[in-house]
């Protein structure tokens, strides 16, 4: 949610320290380089076992079948990052849509150093990493150009 308000520019999603807090869809209108687009802000997919969060990770998954791109936010401070984005890809494999268009927007970039962030640029290749810390604003510019970039083809 804290991406989704820097790249609006806006606070239009509540956020707060507490993980699983997004639980329904909420979408807003922005200008990215000259593209009007409209993007989401989601709860995450995770298995769960409190009935609210899987409610909102359904909505997610509705979502996904209409999305033209994804933007994967990915926390580099969790220890389980690449279980969690293994478990990520199996979902959208599951839901068919494992060939729409990624980013995989990695968060928390000012607490990781560079090698480390060289390293997962050349492992997701393939998935145009950005690395941006929402809560500092650092990297945004430079989501929003690899944004257009993938929706211009």
């Amino acid at each position: 949610s804290t991406l989704f308000n820097r790249i609006l520019r806006k606070e239009r999603a509540i956020v707060t320290a507490e993980a699983g807090t997004t639980r329904d869809v909420i979408s807003e209108k922005t200008l990215v380089d000259g593209l009007v687009l409209e993007i989401s802000d989601t709860a995450g997919l995770a298995e769960t076992t409190q009935l609210i969060e899987a409610m909102g990770m359904e909505k997610t998954r509705q979502k996904l079948l209409d999305a033209d791109l994804i933007i994967h936010v990915i926390d580099l401070s969790d220890r389980y990052m690449g279980d969690k984005i293994s478990e990520v890809e199996d979902i959208l494999r599951q839901l068919g849509v494992d060939q729409t268009p990624k980013i995989y927007a990695f968060n928390k970039c000012d607490r990781v150093k560079r090698p480390a962030l060289a390293r997962l640029t050349e492992k997701y290749a393939s998935m145009t990493p950005a690395f941006v810390s929402a809560l500092k604003g650092e990297g945004i510019k430079e989501l929003k150009r690899l944004i257009a970039k993938r929706l211009q083809g």
